[in-house]
């Protein structure tokens, strides 16, 4: 029996010092953003952009558990030229568990645009989950 205890004991450490810790500092993609994460609390996310006549018109939606009581949606229209560059951003906020969006701005012909939008859902005043979507098209 203790034969048995001290090889947990002995496996448990081993375990521990092999396996990287997800709270330990640095990482070598820290600076690379996710097109999406592991949802706890966001159930599903999306953007689309459609181009019409000159107006680029962007939709979110965003759906969450019940415990969800705040949710930010932060979007940019970004035109793509050699690089995205942004011609129009902004953010809404709603006080739900849900939320539909849509916004627009004028484009011009000639380019690919997308929109991009970054999804924040919060318990109180508490970020407990984020992610992202993106859409483009050609105008």
């Amino acid at each position: 029996m203790k034969k048995s205890i001290v090889s947990f004991i002995i496996l448990v450490l081993l375990f521990t010092l092999f396996v990287p810790s997800a709270s330990a500092g640095g990482s070598e993609d820290a600076d690379v953003e996710p097109d999406s994460v592991d949802s706890v609390y966001i159930t599903s996310a999306y953007s689309t952009i459609n181009i019409v006549g000159g107006s680029a018109y962007a939709y979110n939606s965003i759906s969450c558990s019940g415990s969800i009581n705040k949710i930010v949606i932060s979007c940019y229209i970004q035109q793509y030229n050699g690089g995205w560059q942004t011609v129009s951003h902004w953010t809404d906020t709603r006080y739900s568990n849900s939320a539909t969006t849509s916004h627009s701005c004028n484009v011009s012909s000639g380019y690919t645009y997308r929109v991009y939008t970054y999804f924040y859902a919060y318990i109180g005043s508490t970020l407990v989950e984020s992610t992202t979507s993106t859409d483009s098209g050609y105008y």
